[in-house]
């Protein structure tokens, strides 16, 4: 009986330094080490995705700061966005996001943009002289499908239409209308 006067003495003292001490008194205030949480600000802008810089496509809902990175790269790899359905071949976005972001995005393809330090005129890559590692700048085409067009080009000669590379392993409808705007003849 008398170890548990001392234990209840001990911690009615315990309790009162804690309140006294002002841990329980200042609750909410943090700590200098504490890292405070600053959500991104959204807007309702509309912006053009061949001018915006990063910093105004990460504020489309779910872009987050890698997704408006790898839209600038891409845009400056392969210039200009023609459509809207061409953010598709960047690497990262899907259908899905499309569909969160395509009201507040346009187009603006006009020969004169410049694409951060990207040339204002696209070069297209010939598809009849083109090396493999240069088919494997082409959205969607990776080393098999570049050696596979190779190969057929070799073996069955130059390419005339578009069409004739739906005959390559690997390459269909979906994969050509990718390549269609960064090749020619």
């Amino acid at each position: 009986m008398k170890n548990l006067k001392k234990h209840r003495a001990f911690f009615v003292v315990f309790f009162l330094i804690i309140i006294f001490s002002g841990v329980l008194l200042e609750p909410n205030k943090l700590k200098s080490s504490e890292v405070t949480y600053k959500p991104r600000k959204y807007v309702n802008q509309i912006i053009d995705l061949n001018t915006a810089s990063i910093d105004e496509i990460k504020t489309l809902h779910g872009i987050g700061p890698a997704k408006a990175q790898a839209i600038v790269d891409y845009r400056k790899k392969f210039g200009p966005f023609k459509s809207i359905k061409d953010v598709l071949n960047v690497p990262g976005i899907g259908t899905a996001t499309l569909e969160k972001i395509k009201d507040r995005i346009y187009i603006n393809d006009s020969a004169e943009i410049n694409t951060n330090n990207a040339s204002k005129e696209h070069v297209k890559i010939n598809i009849n002289t083109a090396t493999e590692q240069e088919l494997e700048t082409l959205p969607g085409i990776g080393k098999v499908k570049a050696k596979a067009i190779v190969n057929y080009r070799t073996e069955n000669g130059n390419y005339t239409t578009y069409e004739d590379l739906l005959n390559v392993s690997g390459i269909g409808k979906v994969t050509l209308e990718k390549i269609k705007p960064y090749i020619e003849f």
